[in-house]
């Protein structure tokens, strides 16, 4: 999904689950929409932050971007041999090549 998508889908389900207002020390506060002065509750002794809510979302339409790991490669160790271009190289290779032709 893409992120406009995903932002549109957070969005929709914010205003469906909370009613949102700038509270007077200016942090967002998450207010239950049947009662407008009632904090939104995730639970009987926690009330949702912002941020909380909007994990939960993302949890639950499982948007958050999984990795899909990392390829590992081995640290060279110094010993490896180097491989050596045979012959010009840079501009020397350039003229050569032109000569050469």
């Amino acid at each position: 999904m893409s992120a406009s998508k995903a932002a549109d889908l957070i969005r929709g389900q914010l205003s469906q689950r909370a009613l949102i207002k700038l509270k007077d020390d200016g942090n967002i506060g998450l207010y239950n929409l049947a009662n407008e002065n009632e904090h939104l509750k995730k639970n009987d002794t926690t009330l949702y932050s912002f941020e909380s809510l909007v994990d939960d979302i993302v949890t639950e339409f499982d948007l958050a971007k999984k990795s899909t790991g990392t390829e590992r490669k081995p640290l060279p160790t110094g010993n490896e041999p180097t491989d050596k271009p045979n012959g010009a190289t840079g501009l020397a290779a350039k003229l050569a090549a032109v000569t050469a032709s």
